[in-house]
């Protein structure tokens, strides 16, 4: 297994401070690092999550959905970027915006991949209102022109 250098991750305290989900993941798609926004939305200990695998932890088509992006990132070691619907400790659907970026070893080979989640699940909501309302009378819920 390669091993991580202290240059390419920052101090764990400063990402536990950071209010997006947090998480790295080895080649084998194991946990390495999980910060607290990440592991108080998962209901789940972070300490809990490192050794276990993601597939585990999010449902299975979303879980499939992310780790298809990591292997584009050990592929090419480039970052990406996708949105995922993640359920939290309440069972709610959550839409989350997701940075996926390499981390390199000493010999600057991908030895991680680590997800920065955002939120978005509010301008999601929004967007889909006014898309609704684009299609759709305001006072009767008919389709309106624009649909037709």
């Amino acid at each position: 297994m390669s091993h991580i250098s202290r240059r390419s991750m920052p101090e764990n305290g400063v990402l536990d401070s950071v209010p997006s989900l947090i998480w790295v993941l080895n080649r084998e798609n194991k946990f390495t690092f999980v910060n607290k926004s990440c592991a108080a939305f998962l209901g789940i200990d972070a300490g809990n999550l490192i050794g276990k695998p993601l597939d585990g932890t999010f449902d299975p088509l979303e879980a499939k959905k992310l780790l298809k992006a990591a292997e584009k990132v050990f592929g090419d070691g480039r970052k990406y970027r996708l949105e995922a619907k993640l359920e939290d400790q309440e069972h709610r659907l959550r839409w989350m915006d997701i940075v996926l970026t390499p981390v390199f070893n000493n010999q600057q080979e991908v030895c991680g991949v680590t997800f920065t989640a955002s939120d978005v699940t509010k301008h999601k909501l929004n967007e889909e209102k006014l898309k609704y309302f684009s299609m759709h009378d305001q006072l009767t819920g008919l389709y309106n022109r624009l649909y037709f």
